[in-house]
């Protein structure tokens, strides 16, 4: 209950994010800029723990990967959430030019890829417009 508890979406909440990104600089700026904008964001460091959170939140509206996570890659983690079903709408952090090849060899297809360095700012106005988009169209196709 404590835990539901926790990560319950407030009425004011934008939308339900995860962070899973390895740099703690960029996941903390990040999180503080889109927790201002009234976002629900959950955290990781790491794939595994990325995995895990994914699986036990129903409700995320975006993942933002980093590329080089440790312990479970972010390709690794997209092509297991693939394979049981469960993808979620993704923007990819990347360095490599050759992770566009991968993506598409997986027939995965993010919103965004960003080559890091990047503007956490620019990120978070992205992710605003990205999820603000995506509940918009939810909701007119439930009209």
């Amino acid at each position: 209950e404590v835990g539901y508890t926790k990560y319950r979406m407030s009425q004011k909440a934008k939308g339900k994010l995860l962070l899973a990104i390895s740099e703690p600089n960029l996941r903390i700026s990040l999180c503080h800029l889109l927790k201002k904008k009234d976002f629900v964001v959950l955290n990781a460091s790491d794939g595994a723990k990325a995995l895990d959170q994914i699986q036990r939140e129903q409700d995320l509206d975006l993942l933002l990967l980093d590329r080089s996570l440790p312990s479970l890659s972010a390709l690794e983690l997209l092509a297991s959430l693939k394979e049981r079903g469960a993808l979620v709408d993704f923007v990819f952090l990347t360095t490599q030019q050759a992770d566009s090849q991968s993506l598409k060899a997986l027939q995965l297809h993010p919103i965004l890829s960003y080559s890091l360095p990047v503007s956490p700012q620019e990120v978070a106005a992205q992710v605003e417009k990205i999820i603000s988009l995506r509940r918009q169209s939810m909701l007119s196709s439930i009209a």
